[in-house]
């Protein structure tokens, strides 16, 4: 889906279209500026760490328990309660059932 390549990050430049498939919208200072808060490296990418923090910095509060239970059920393929790398992994790249 976003990380089509598999190469482990997904540039800061696609982080608009995640926050929008995630239901939040945000404009193009507010992407702007969540980018440099999380892009601890300035590389230009979000790493698999910087991505979460910036999930659960910005989404996560904005969503029930219901709701996040609801997502975490639908990734989690293999029942364990918690999303594994490679279950965000398939997310990330489209492959998610």
């Amino acid at each position: 889906m976003f990380d089509r390549g598999k190469q482990g990050y997904i540039m800061a430049t696609q982080i608009g279209q995640i926050m929008h498939a995630m239901e939040q919208d945000f404009d193009e200072k507010q992407l702007r500026k969540l980018i440099r808060k999380f892009d601890a490296d300035g590389s230009g990418k979000l790493e698999f760490d910087e991505f979460c923090a910036l999930v659960y910095t910005e989404i996560a509060d904005d969503l029930s328990d219901d709701q996040l239970e609801a997502a975490v059920d639908e990734i989690d393929e293999d029942g364990s309660g918690k999303i594994e790398f490679e279950e965000f992994w398939e997310l990330m790249a489209g492959e998610a059932d």
